[in-house]
């Protein structure tokens, strides 16, 4: 497993996307959870939480810290 100091920190533009991601996951969730109170939870929305839900830990993760996550660590280059 490759340590941090072995990855290129990314840089600020990236992590501003980041942030634009993590914010448009959160209304999805809030989304995809009011209308599954209203209309009943089918399957295909677990699913969809899921998907979003991984999408939001790794783009949270890259926005707070710069790096992927570790289990994303092997899709980087090295510096």
């Amino acid at each position: 497993m490759q340590r941090n100091d072995q990855i290129k920190k990314l840089g600020f533009f990236y992590r501003l996307l980041c942030g634009f991601i993590t914010f448009f996951c959160v209304v999805a969730l809030i989304g995809i959870f009011a209308f599954g109170r209203d209309e009943g939870l089918h399957a295909q929305m677990f699913m969809f939480v899921a998907v979003i839900g991984l999408l939001f830990h790794v783009s949270l993760v890259v926005m707070l810290t710069g790096y992927p996550p570790s289990y994303l660590k092997w899709t980087s280059g090295k510096k």
